[in-house]
C-alpha cells in the first residue's frame, strides 16, 4: 500500500514537471548582485553597468582566463529577444537587430537587476510636465555597418522606462509609465559611452525549476524501485 502510494506521488511530480509551462515568474529570474541568472534560457547575464565606458575591444581582451570578464562573451540580439520574452512571458518579437516591442509590462525589476546605465531628468513644460527616463543600453555580439558609408557599427540593445509626469492641480500630479525594449545601432565600432555597456553571458550553473523537479521525480523513483523486494526462491 505504502510503495503504491510513493509511486502515485512520484507519478503526479512527473507530470507536473512535464507539462509545467515555463512561464516568466521571480522564480525563474535569480538576482545575484552582480549578475542576473535566467534559469529558462539557461544564461546568466553580467550587469551591464561593469563595462561602461569601454571598447569592445577591451571587453574581449577581458574573456580569457584570469580576465575580469573571463568566461563570458556577447550576448547575441536573438538571446536578447528571448530574455525579454521569459521575463514578460509572452513573445516580443525581437529576434535581430532592429526590432523593437513596446511593453504594458513593468521592467523595472528586470532593469534594476541588469543595471541603469543612464538616467535623465527633464522637463517638457518646466511648470507643469516633467520627464524621468531610465535607460539600461548595452552592446550586442550582431555586427552593424552604416546604410550609406558602410562603416563598422556597434549594435546593441535597449530598454526603455520613461515617466511622464504632469500637474493636475497645484499639489496633485498625475503619472504615466511606458517600458519598451529594442535593438538598434549604437555608436561607431571602437568608441566607448559612459552611459553604454555590454550585454555579457555565460552557461549558467543554476538549475531550471522543471528540470530540478523532474531529477527529484528521478530520485524518488529510484528510492522506490530500490526498496522493491527481491523475490526468494
Amino acid at each position: 500500500m505504502k510503495s503504491n502510494l510513493i509511486k502515485k506521488m512520484c507519478a503526479g511530480v512527473l507530470v507536473m514537471a512535464v507539462t509545467a509551462p515555463l512561464q516568466a515568474t521571480p522564480v525563474n529570474f535569480v538576482d545575484h548582485a552582480t549578475y542576473l541568472s535566467d534559469t529558462i534560457s539557461g544564461l546568466d547575464w553580467l550587469d551591464v553597468t561593469a563595462s561602461t565606458n569601454m571598447t569592445v575591444d577591451q571587453v574581449s581582451a577581458q574573456f580569457d582566463t584570469g580576465g575580469i570578464f573571463a568566461g563570458y562573451r556577447y550576448a547575441t540580439a536573438l538571446e536578447f529577444g528571448a530574455l525579454v520574452n521569459n521575463y514578460i512571458g509572452i513573445d516580443s518579437g525581437i529576434t535581430a537587430i532592429g526590432h523593437h516591442t513596446t511593453l504594458t509590462n513593468a521592467l523595472q525589476p528586470l532593469m534594476d537587476m541588469l543595471g541603469i546605465t543612464h538616467t535623465l531628468v527633464g522637463s517638457i513644460n518646466p511648470t507643469t510636465t516633467g520627464l524621468i527616463n531610465e535607460i539600461t543600453r548595452g552592446i550586442l555580439a550582431d555586427p552593424c555597418s552604416h546604410p550609406t558609408t558602410g562603416a563598422a557599427l556597434h549594435c546593441g540593445g535597449t530598454f526603455d522606462h520613461h515617466l511622464i509626469y504632469q500637474r493636475t492641480s497645484p499639489t496633485e500630479y498625475a503619472i504615466n509609465h511606458g517600458y519598451g525594449a529594442y535593438t538598434h545601432t549604437i555608436m561607431y565600432a571602437g568608441q566607448a559611452d559612459e552611459t553604454v555597456g555590454s550585454f555579457l553571458v555565460h552557461r549558467s550553473s543554476q538549475v531550471p525549476e522543471p528540470v530540478s523537479l523532474l531529477l527529484i521525480t528521478i530520485g524518488l523513483i529510484g528510492v522506490v524501485f530500490s526498496r522493491r523486494k527481491v523475490p526468494t526462491n
